[in-house]
This record gives C-alpha cells, structure tokens and sequence, in this order.
C-alpha cells in the first residue's frame, strides 16, 4: 500500500494495483489504464477530490470533502466505483461505470452521501443483457434550492443488447402534469435508455418537502414526450 500526498496522474501508461490500496489526498487523472484487484482510496484531502479520465478500475470516495468531476470520468467493465462518505459533484460531466454486473458499492447513501446532479452532466451506468433480472441503483441528488437525496432503484428483467441507461432527477413538478391539487414536485427522466431493454420495475425516492397535498393519492406514470 502506498499513499500519493498530492495528485494521481496516468498520462498514457498502465497502472497495476497488485491487490494494494493506494490512497490519495489529492485528484486522479488518467489517459491511461488501472487494473488489480486493489483500489484508489480518494481520503485525507483538504480539499474535494478532482476526478476524471477512463481506465478507472476499483475506486473508493471515503472522504467528507467529497470529490469533483473537472472531466467525464469512467469506471471500466471489471471495475466497482465504491461510495462511502462524501458527495460526488458531477457538475458538467458525465460519471460512468461500464461494469454491468455490479459496479457501484456503498449503502446508507443520502443527502450527504450521493451523486449530486449539478449540471449538465449526468450518472450513467451499463445494463446487462444476461444473467437477469439485475438491480442497477442510482443514488443521485440535486441541489436547486435545497439540496435532497432522490434515488432511482431499476430491475432490469428484460435486455437484449447491452446499453447505457442515464437517469436524472428534476425539482418540480413535470410540467406536463395537470394537477392543481396533489403532486410531487419532483420528476426522473431516463435521459439514455437502451433500445432493447423491454421489461423492468422501478422504485423512485423523494423527501416529504415533495408532496404537496394527499400523497395517498399519487400515481406513477411515464411521459414519452407525447402522452402518458
């Protein structure tokens, strides 16, 4: 195990953990590759953690400053983006994990703990065409006003092509809704789906400052741009 008191920077070169943790205080960027069975632990910084680059492979946010996207930021198809203290801030950059059969760790994610959709940018996460029904969970957040935890959970039952599916996360009501009386003033929108992906189930997480009026009386429905 080694620890890098400053910045982590592969430029081109290949990166082998050997099953060691190497910790680092400051930011990690690659043009390059990260393998092993080991991981990049982001703790002890002073500051949030700057994050980018592709080739990522096991890395762990264990820090309450929490990290940064300055560019898109990918981890690849063996790989497991762990969250467990801290806010990852995506700002105008999409953070990706290609690793279809698992890939994202950590629990107990909330307000203080999550992706924060701040941006442009977007989470986004590789769905699996086999071995289903596969749990992809997206514990993102955004920050108009206040910030609020409101994750998405989606089983995937049915695909037939691996695909990338992007959701986010609005603090409104979705403005093709006509209720006047009882609402939640928050709505999700699958930004990327895959084409082949036919069946799943979804549970989506909301704060009590959503409801407005008898939450009893909600119904979930989809909006394909057109109708309901």
């Amino acid at each position: 195990p080694i620890t890098v008191n400053g910045n982590l920077t592969l430029s081109s070169s290949f990166l082998n953990d050997n099953g060691n943790t190497i910790t680092v205080k400051g930011n990690i960027a690659s043009n390059g590759s990260h393998s092993g069975s080991g991981k990049i632990l982001l703790s002890g910084g002073a500051a949030a953690h700057g994050v980018e680059g592709s080739g990522w492979n096991n890395v762990e946010l264990d820090d309450a400053q929490g990290a940064t996207l300055s560019a898109a930021f990918t981890i690849g198809t063996a790989g497991t983006f762990t969250l467990t203290n801290g806010v990852v801030s995506m700002n105008n950059f999409d953070f990706t994990i290609n690793n279809t059969t698992g890939g994202l760790a950590g629990s107990g994610f909330s307000a203080t703990k999550m992706i924060l959709q701040n941006g442009t940018g977007g989470f986004i996460r590789s769905i699996a065409n086999s071995g289903l029904p596969v749990t992809y969970v997206y514990p993102i957040g955004e920050n108009t006003g206040t910030t609020e935890y409101s994750p998405v959970s989606i089983t995937v039952n049915t695909n037939t092509s691996v695909g990338n599916l992007e959701m986010r996360v609005t603090d409104s009501q979705h403005p093709s809704d006509i209720a006047t009386t009882n609402y939640a003033s928050r709505y999700w929108t699958a930004a990327t789906v895959p084409a082949s992906l036919s069946s799943y189930t979804a549970t989506f997480g909301y704060t009590a400052a959503d409801i407005v009026g008898t939450e009893s009386t909600f119904d979930v429905m989809t909006y394909d741009g057109t109708s309901t």
